[in-house]
């Protein structure tokens, strides 16, 4: 567990206006300001005719381009550099099912060759009106293509890496999740699994709770799961609680291939919030 400290240069110091001195107050989180968005829907790429080494679930469906994304009300779009920087990229709209008050966004990245991809996915726009998310997959210039495996026995490892941040792509939360395991083409024989976390406390936020359970996820050991459960929550944020909600799942099989399931959430936010999520290796 680590927490994570930005320069106190990131925060904006109110000068008294009546000073012919001015003096650095007591730092307080920066109120969002509202400037015209560089990134568009239509500045983004038109989705790439190739197919992706992996399959997915848990999304409406796929979309030629991000224009396309056409949702009922405001559309709220990440303007975080980061979302530029997918290539091969695809997009999917997920939409949101309610569970227990709240909207969660499942989504599901499985590896057709036998796991040493890599992918990265960006919550690039989403609507709370009816509950929609602009999901992009893709892979940057830094990650490794994905190679088809033809040995059935072996060892593998990954790391689930779930990013949050602001709507300019300040980051505020992380999540990692390092899994490693061995398998014989019939079933998974070990795994280790962890898990660590982050959190930007210089701007308020805060661990409330966190979590992880690990395990085989049937009778015959065919796949191991590593689950964290964490929330972070900010009162400078906003002037009010926020709260950020992990529940991403980490999957390796018997094949030596690995999935992600990421189903991240917040609550009533003045200003949007995004995440990210990818395998670091």
């Amino acid at each position: 567990m680590k927490i994570r400290v930005r320069l106190a240069s990131t925060f904006i110091a109110f000068l008294s206006a009546m000073a012919l001195t001015a003096s650095l107050a007591t730092p307080t989180y920066a109120a969002p300001v509202k400037t015209p968005p560089h990134i568009t829907l239509a500045s983004l790429p038109v989705a790439s005719p190739s197919k992706l080494p992996f399959s997915i679930r848990g999304y409406e469906r796929s979309l030629p381009s991000a224009q396309e994304y056409a949702p009922t009300g405001l559309v709220n779009i990440n303007q975080s550099p980061e979302v530029q920087k997918l290539i091969d990229v695809h997009y999917f709209v997920v939409e949101g099912q309610l569970i227990g008050g709240h909207y969660e966004y499942p989504l599901t990245l499985s590896a057709t060759s036998s796991g040493h991809g890599s992918a990265e996915g960006q919550l690039i726009a989403y609507s709370d009106a009816d509950h929609t998310q602009l999901v992009a997959i893709g892979t940057t210039q830094s990650s490794p293509a994905a190679t088809p495996q033809y040995i059935c026995r072996g060892s593998a490892s990954t790391q689930l890496h779930v990013h949050f941040t602001d709507r300019i792509g300040l980051p505020l939360a992380d999540v990692y999740q390092p899994l490693a395991w061995n398998y014989n083409c019939s079933t998974v024989t070990s795994f280790n699994a962890s898990g660590a976390y982050e959190w930007w406390a210089i701007d308020g936020w805060s661990e409330s709770y966190a979590s992880r359970t690990s395990g085989y996820t049937d009778p015959s050991h065919q796949t191991v799961e590593s689950w964290t459960d964490a929330t972070f929550q900010n009162t400078l944020f906003c002037g009010y609680q926020v709260t950020i909600w992990d529940g991403s799942i980490a999957y390796g099989t018997f094949t030596g291939s690995k999935s992600a399931s990421v189903s991240p959430y917040f609550s009533q936010t003045c200003q949007p919030l995004y995440y990210s999520w990818k395998w670091d290796y």
